[in-house]
């Protein structure tokens, strides 16, 4: 098991750990903006939020 902070989520860590099959709790970097609610009230059309 891993655990570190959002300075480390990024793709190619997650594949890596993925592939060395380690169980790891990595926040990616925009995950605290997400979390703020004035964030996302201030943003409703960014790209994360948008679905085809």
């Amino acid at each position: 098991m891993l655990t570190a902070d959002a300075g480390y989520g990024s793709e190619e860590n997650y594949t890596l750990l993925k592939k060395k099959e380690v169980t790891a709790f990595v926040k990616y970097g925009m995950f605290d903006k997400q979390q703020n609610e004035n964030h996302n009230n201030k943003f409703p059309f960014a790209a994360d939020k948008l679905s085809l």
